[in-house]
C-alpha cells in the first residue's frame, strides 16, 4: 500500500512541474510561439487564468496526496 502513496505522489509531481516544462520546451524550440502570450493583454490574460487554474490544481492534487493514508 506504501507503494500506491509513493506513486500518487509521483504522479503529482509530474503533473504539477509539466506546465512549466511546456514552457521551458516550447521555449527552446521556438520562441515566437509564445510571444503573443507576452505582447498582447488578452495573453496576458490567458497567462493569468492559466497561472489561477494551474495554482488551483497544484492545490487539489497536494490536498489529494496527503489524505492518502496506509490502511493494512
Amino acid at each position: 500500500i506504501s507503494a500506491l502513496t509513493a506513486q500518487a505522489k509521483i504522479s503529482a509531481t509530474i503533473l504539477i512541474s509539466l506546465p512549466i516544462f511546456i514552457i521551458f520546451a516550447l521555449s527552446v524550440v521556438n520562441s515566437s510561439y509564445l510571444r503573443p502570450l507576452i505582447t498582447s493583454s488578452m495573453g496576458h490574460n490567458i497567462i493569468f487564468l492559466a497561472v489561477f487554474l494551474w495554482t488551483m490544481g497544484t492545490v487539489i492534487v497536494v490536498k489529494m496526496t496527503r489524505g492518502l493514508k496506509i490502511v493494512i
